[in-house]
């Protein structure tokens, strides 16, 4: 989450690459179960993985392609 502010608030740095890195990983993450690493507290890790996703998702929505904005979506 602080790689999608520090890029909302200066595009110029150069970190963009790092934070879609971040954000794609998390997104397709393919195991969100309880007990599976990394989640060993389920509620407080998913909980801050989506709260990262859905306000990048939100401050970066317009430099995300529609084909990823759908792959948020489904």
């Amino acid at each position: 989450m602080n790689l999608a502010l520090i890029q909302l608030v200066d595009p110029t740095q150069p970190y963009d690459d790092l934070l879609w890195t971040y954000f794609f990983t998390m997104l397709r993450y393919p195991n969100w179960e309880e007990g599976a690493a990394p989640f060993n507290n389920l509620d407080l890790t998913v909980g801050h993985f989506l709260t990262a996703l859905a306000m990048t998702y939100d401050w970066h929505y317009d430099r995300l392609t529609p084909a990823e904005r759908g792959e948020v979506r489904s």
